[in-house]
């Protein structure tokens, strides 16, 4: 396990790499977040969007992904209460309960990078990461790409 020291030092460590590069030319001066991770940042946006919505009681929240096509007939509710699901979210045995849908997101891919504004203010005005909540878990076909389950 990492101490909170090492992963300083890691994060430090690329954030300096990054930045080393960028001064050389290379093409990460115009980069987002993605970059870090190869565009795979699709994941944190849906847990923190899940994690940001209003619950009446604690639980734990987490975002599952959806396959988003046009054949897609399994809604969020059912994804959510999934066997599968349970499977993955039974921490404690004594309450295995199922988890439910408290919303369902579509995480844009492909939205432009935005540069990094540690020193000015730049691409101020520009549209970066863009996220649909769609205010109901029973959506299908390509809609949702990810559903907000929580578990209490």
């Amino acid at each position: 396990m990492f101490s909170r020291f090492g992963v300083f030092t890691c994060l430090l460590f690329i954030h300096g790499a990054v930045w080393i590069n960028a001064e050389d030319g290379h093409d990460f001066a115009k980069r987002g977040f993605g970059s870090y991770f190869s565009n795979s940042y699709f994941d944190e946006i849906a847990a923190a969007t899940c994690a940001a919505l209003p619950l009446s009681r604690a639980g734990h929240v987490f975002p599952v992904r959806r396959r988003c096509s046009s054949s897609s007939k399994e809604t969020c509710d059912q994804i959510c209460q999934s066997s599968g699901v349970l499977k993955q979210t039974s921490w404690n045995n004594k309450y295995d309960c199922p988890s439910k849908c408290i919303e369902s997101l579509h995480v844009y891919r492909n939205r432009p990078d935005l540069l990094p504004n540690l020193k000015s203010d730049t691409d101020v005005g520009k549209v970066g990461l863009l996220v649909f909540r769609y205010q109901s878990c029973i959506a299908t076909s390509c809609g949702p790409n990810y559903c907000c389950c929580v578990k209490r």
